[in-house]
């Protein structure tokens, strides 16, 4: 929509162990063996027959969710093409030196023979409950200078004294043990020797196979008079071990340093065979290791090089020859240790040869014969996380020392190159901590990059080596195409052009080694397939079949692609955008760049989009195993696709994990769509309402001039001129310019909830609720000027505004909809192509652009229509929406039905300054008003509060007059101020004022009451809304609502004080009416206080100025508001003020009127269910109907009420056949009172023949009783 070319082709990965998997469950096999047994070869085509299982499915999805890629023209993994553009990146990194063969320790499934990546077991961590042990590493041969005197003689095991040197190592894998090599320490660490003293001497320790628990329940082995090796800072926790029966204590023999113990000899515990004394002196030796702490354990480490990535990388750095059988594997690739048949000459001990170091059993065996030995000081149970396979989750992963290729990302060249281009200026993240946070301490701890795989299908590793048992020289080599492939085999003629690469088809060729010139099929490869995640790393080129199928413009020394697709450029520069979850850190993320930073030299994006997870709506992670997952289809079938859409996008920010609430997408759906599609609904019954009047036009005078103005409409052009445009369209198209550039601002930052909050805004509260709602005004029917009942129903009504105006209106409202379509087609696209494509239908088809699809169509940009933001518009709308809220406001007091139009209504507009503040204490008349408030606005404020006339009013004097006639003045008591003084005695003060003036407790609604001033400041305050309470409230209700009110009417008492009369409206707690007001007002101002007397115990209170207030409310049939626009008298800004007086005195036209709103409204409802009806019965719509009403007055009292007779007038009779549809031959309307009509009526009810509803009766109406008939005129 933007003008880019946008090629994405569908990725399928099809390698990996998932779709192992899957068919070893199909099979029944658990072990790789299995595997081998069944055939590779079939083995692999049952992989790829299951990675097209669910394919239909997966397209059936995507294309229901309107994911936007091309499925037809999609790209796989297992491709010929995909897997050739691999090798040659695998040459690419093996000339440049980066791709190595070495041994590595990585997580290791013996169950399915599989190896894993680091970021593979990411999520395969459970936590378990392991048996871990402290060991006697017993010292001998030469010592440290530290220690020499306590090292033990090779040939005993004492030390000259007879007392046993042991190291205290803690390990929480014990089944290590038989493969140690080292012991490691930290030389600037501080150790102790402490020796066991006791009168008695322990025996072997009785290993208790059952320990579980805290360690601090369970004692330490201590042998007398035996010397530990531990670091200074677990001293304490050794001492916490000691028996409880006091027989022994620790004694502190030597401090020395971490330093001081290297280089020293120790007897490995549990190795059988040779010597188990080692001459060699990277061999049983202790050694410095900085990953050595005090966090736990003993400060001292034993290294086992096979089975630990710290440990092999130890090894490495001080040379210890791997060659050598100690520092060979003691547990077999089954996860079992060795015995005889591996043909080693140190083996693990007897009993625990062939034992399965998985199993818990394995480690009691190995406690147990640790305990024999007198080797096992103590035993405890912890509970740790341990990596399992994260598909089979009840198989623990070993990490085991591999032969492996791998890519040398550790290096610190290609490390800092990554992160070089990470922090390019090009490259940008959302969230944006996550560029130099989570992946960029990623990128900072980066290791090499292991790529080979122990497994049956996947793109196999081209590299080969010459078989030195075959006559060869040893050496390796990379192939890097299926080309180079074809000139390396021995014999040419077995190449297939169109072969198949992966392991099965490359595997049966004889190649010639390239080194050394062996022609005899010397050359095997190695024996490994490619980690899937270099499959994604090098989907941005290898989907194209880079370089292969690309030719280089020798002139401008540039590749040009030669297949057929639409290339979209991804190969030979950054991609734009890519997004996945954050968790892809590790994973995709990482495998773009370091393909792309390696091979390329460049960054493997421009923006990176992390998604947060989708989640239960508890929190939880959804899984299959749970039974947590949501199934889509269900929310597509009953709510759509838009609506999950618009419900995932707009309920948090992207990166942000969401909770997901199946119930909260449908209100989603009712939120945004059911409202838009309301608003195109209107608007094309509209519009097809305008067409049908122009072809009605014809033969009368007006054909000529509306045809000219349906041709335009439908041009697009004029009558849309924006200076032709009133101020309701002028404020639409501004605010629409408003939400296209915060659309495009929070698109462009990722954040789409902030873009589907401000589209939900715009659509429901500018365009339903405003726009459309005062738009009605210019299409509603109302009775011609002179109309009878007697003549047709066309003559009798006509629309309110002339043919122009509605035309222009729904010119402006197409256009806000075709916008509002575009900028909504990226997030939810199905509803709003259909109603774009409708709404382009409706135009002539060179003004349509290009197509009719929105998604075909431009996206809007603040420049396109800038020039309709409109600042006039938009403060014009500001005031009448204040003039509206204060209407509506009346109508919620329930004074007043809605529908009832109201007799008059007067308007003005007036700044409050402070200069117009005192200008007005001294005397003069009030300020001239702004020309805010327009002809044209008064119609709109007409027509939404039901008013017949609206005046407004040309200043503030005027309305200050006008205020003095509407407006009583009244007493209200300060109930704060006389709580203050007179406490528990307030009710009784209350009710003498009350004995006094000769008047019943009123207690006003808050909105019901003028602006409260004190008798102190001696001013007079207007402007309030006429509401009282006529409902009986308990003594507790009164007096919370009358201290309530009382706290509101004293903040406003000050804050009039400061402002000055008439400057806004504030509530007081009662209101004092009667003959005697304005006497009692008269002796306050002269007196400066008001005595009453209570006739119940005779006392008299006076009363000060403070504790009163006048108060001014209007008379009955009067409703009074004031509302501030904009600015303070703080800031010294002008500060806008609107008033709005209200007659609400009915007569018989007004409540004509009502009653037939209310009669058309409920047989407009009635039309609905018989439309359901017809259509379930297949009768097609329903047309004109027959109707009959009936109406009847009732007062209160269920008394007939015989003053409003003739309720209804024939020309709103014929309104309401208008907007229902009727047929004036077949329709009729009773009204009056009549016993025997009123109970046919009521027969006809429990009949089922007519249906009875009443229209409510308030103050200024009586209740009214109708009986409806409504049916087809066809069954009339």
């Amino acid at each position: 929509m933007e003008g880019n070319v946008v090629v994405r082709k569908a990725g399928w990965d099809c390698h990996g162990l998932p779709v192992e998997r899957e068919v070893e469950k199909e099979l029944g096999f658990n072990r790789r063996e299995e595997v081998e047994g069944f055939g590779v070869s079939r083995f692999n085509e049952l992989c790829r027959k299951s990675v097209w299982k669910y394919e239909r499915e997966w397209e059936l999805l995507t294309e229901r969710m309107g994911y936007w890629v091309d499925m037809k023209r999609r790209y796989a993994t297992l491709d010929k093409e995909y897997m050739e553009s691999e090798w040659w990146a695998l040459k690419e990194l093996w000339k440049k030196g980066l791709l190595k063969r070495g041994h590595k320790v990585l997580p290791y499934s013996p169950h399915s023979g599989c190896t894993y990546s680091n970021r593979d077991v990411e999520e395969g961590y459970k936590e378990v409950t392991d048996l871990t042990c402290f060991v006697r590493f017993p010292l001998v041969g030469p010592a440290g200078p530290g220690v020499r005197a306590f090292s033990n003689r090779e040939e005993t095991g004492h030390n000259e004294d007879k007392k046993s040197v042991n190291m205290l190592v803690w390990t929480s894998t014990p089944w290590t043990l038989p493969g140690n090599v080292l012991l490691a320490v930290n030389k600037g660490l501080t150790y102790v020797l402490v020796k066991v003293v006791s009168t008695h001497v322990q025996g072997k320790c009785a290993v208790d196979t059952e320990l579980v628990g805290p360690s601090h329940d369970n004692e330490g082995d201590f042998k007398f008079e035996e010397v530990l090796v531990v670091a200074k800072a677990h001293l304490s926790e050794l001492n916490e071990h000691l028996p409880r029966d006091g027989r022994f204590r620790l004694e502190v023999m030597q401090e020395l340093k971490g330093s001081e113990l290297l280089g020293m000899k120790y007897k490995p515990p549990l190795s059988d065979g040779g010597s188990n004394v080692s001459q060699d002196n990277l061999l049983w030796e202790v050694v410095h290791a900085d990953f050595v702490t005090e966090t736990a354990g003993t400060g001292v480490v034993h290294v086992a090089p096979m089975y630990g990535e710290d440990d092999y990388n130890l090894c490495v750095t001080l040379g210890v020859d791997f060659s050598r059988d100690e520092c060979q594997h003691v547990v077999g690739l089954d996860g079992c240790f060795v015995d005889e048949d591996h043909g080693r000459s140190l083996l693990p001990p007897v009993p625990l040869r062939g034992l399965d170091v998985t199993k818990a059993g394995t480690q009691k065996a190995v406690l147990s014969l640790l305990g024999e030995r007198g080797l096992l000081q103590r035993a405890e149970a912890v509970t740790h996380k341990y990596p399992f396979c994260w598909r089979n989750k009840s198989n623990r992963l070993l990490y085991y020392a591999m032969d492996s290729w791998f890519v040398t990302m550790g290096e610190q060249a290609v490390r800092t190159k990554m992160q070089e281009l990470n922090s390019s200026p090009m490259v940008s993240f959302s969230p944006e901590g996550l560029k130099e946070g989570r992946f960029g301490c990623w990128l900072r701890d980066s290791k090499d990059w292991c790529l080979s795989r122990k497994r049956s299908w996947g793109c196999p590793l081209p590299v080969w080596v010459c078989q030195s048992e075959k006559g060869g020289c040893g050496k390796f080599y990379c192939v890097g195409s299926r080309a180079e492939l074809c000139s390396l085999l021995v014999d040419p003629d077995e190449f297939v052009p169109d072969i198949d690469l992966h392991s099965t088809q490359v595997d049966a060729l004889l190649l010639k080694c390239v080194a050394c010139g062996n022609n005899r099929g010397s050359m095997q490869r190695e024996p490994y397939v490619l980690d899937c995640w270099f499959d994604s790393g090098c989907a941005p080129f290898a989907q194209w079949h880079y370089p292969f199928a690309f030719s280089t413009d020798s002139a401008n020394n540039v590749k040009q692609y030669n297949g057929e697709d639409c290339y979209n450029g991804s190969a030979e520069s950054t991609v734009d955008f890519v997004a996945e979850g954050q968790d892809q850190c590790r994973g995709w993320f990482y495998s773009l760049l370091a393909v792309s930073s390696t091979l390329f030299n460049r960054p493997a994006y421009k923006h990176c989009l992390a998604l947060g997870l989708v989640l239960d709506r508890e929190g939880q992670k959804m899984s299959k195993s749970k039974g947590n997952g949501v199934d889509p289809w269900r929310h597509f079938n009953q709510e759509g696709a838009d609506a999950l859409r618009w419900y995932l996008l707009g309920m948090c920010a992207p990166w942000s994990d969401r909770r997901f609430d199946s119930s909260m997408v449908r209100a989603a759906n009712q939120r945004f769509f059911n409202v838009l599609y309301n608003v195109a609904k209107w608007w094309f019954l509209q519009w097809e309402s305008t067409q049908q009047e122009g072809r009605e036009a014809a033969g009368r005078k007006e054909l000529h001039e509306k045809k000219e103005l349906l041709v335009r409409s439908r041009r697009g052009d004029s009558p849309s001129v924006p200076r032709r445009r009133g101020v309701l369209d002028r404020w639409v198209l501004s605010r629409l310019v408003a939400l296209v550039t915060s659309c495009n601002k929070h698109l462009g930052s990722d954040h789409f909830e902030l873009a589907v909050a401000n589209l939900e805004s715009f659509v429901n509260d500018d365009l339903s609720k405003t726009y459309l709602r005062l738009s009605r005004a210019h299409f509603v029917r109302v009775p011609c000027a002179g109309g009878s009942g007697g003549e047709h129903r066309r003559s009798n009504v006509q629309y309110a505004a002339p043919l122009a105006t509605r035309l222009r209106c729904l010119e402006t409202m197409r256009e806000v909809l075709l916008v509002l379509s575009r900028l909504v087609a990226p997030l939810a696209p199905f509803f709003v192509d259909r109603l774009h494509r409708c709404l382009r239908r409706t135009m002539v088809p060179s003004s349509c652009g290009v197509g009719l699809s929105v998604h075909l169509a431009s996206w809007p940009v603040p420049a396109e229509i800038e020039h309709y933001k409109d600042m006039e518009a938009e403060a014009k709308m500001q005031l009448l929406q204040a003039f509206l809220q204060a209407g509506r406001e009346v109508h919620k007091e329930g004074t007043r039905p809605g529908r009832m139009p109201v007799a008059h209504a007067y308007c003005v507009t007036y700044q409050d300054t402070l200069k117009d503040q005192e200008s007005s204490d001294s005397g003069e008349v009030g300020t001239q008003t702004h020309a805010a408030m327009t002809e044209e606005l008064a119609g709109l404020l007409a027509f939404e509060l039901n008013v017949a006339k609206v005046t407004l009013l040309g200043c503030r004097g005027e309305f200050d007059s006008l205020l003095e006639k509407v407006q009583l003045q009244t007493l209200a008591p300060n109930m704060k101020a006389l709580g203050a003084r007179f406490r528990d005695k307030t009710p009784a003060v209350v009710k003498a004022l009350r004995s006094a003036m000769n008047s019943s407790l009123e207690n006003p609604d808050a909105s019901a009451v003028a602006t409260a001033t004190t008798l102190k400041e001696n001013t007079n305050v207007s402007k309030s809304h006429c509401s009282t309470s006529s409902g009986k409230k308990s003594k507790t209700q009164l007096k919370r609502e009358q201290r309530a009110e009382a706290r509101r009417t004293k903040k406003l008492q000050l804050a009039a004080a400061k402002k000055g009369p008439r400057a806004a409206a504030a509530p007081a707690a009662a209101a004092m009416t009667g003959p005697l007001v304005d006497v009692a007002v008269l002796e306050l101002q002269s007196v400066g206080k008001l005595a009453v007397r209570d006739g119940d115990n005779g006392e008299t209170y006076e009363l000060l100025p403070h504790e009163l207030a006048v108060v001014c409310v209007p008379r009955p049939s009067f409703a009074v508001s004031v509302k501030s626009l904009g600015g303070s008298r703080e800031s010294g800004k002008e500060q806008m003020k609107c008033g709005l007086v209200l007659d609400l005195a009915a007569d018989a036209t007004a409540v004509s009127r009502y009653l037939a709103k209310e009669v058309a409204h409920f047989v407009q409802r009635l039309r609905k269910d018989l439309d359901k009806e017809r259509l379930r019965r297949g009768s097609g719509p329903l047309q004109q109907v027959a109707l009959r009403v009936v109406v009847f007055s009732k007062r209160d009292d269920g008394s007939s009420n015989d003053f409003w007779s003739g309720f209804m007038s024939p020309s709103d009779w014929a309104v309401v056949m208008e907007d229902t549809r009727a047929a004036q031959s077949a329709s009729s309307l009773e009204q009056g009172e009549n016993d025997a009509l009123k109970k046919e009526c009521d027969d006809a009810v429990r009949d089922g023949a007519m249906v009875h509803f009443s229209v409510r009766g308030y103050d200024v109406c009586p209740h009214f009783s109708v009986y409806v008939r409504c049916v087809s005129v066809a069954n009339a």
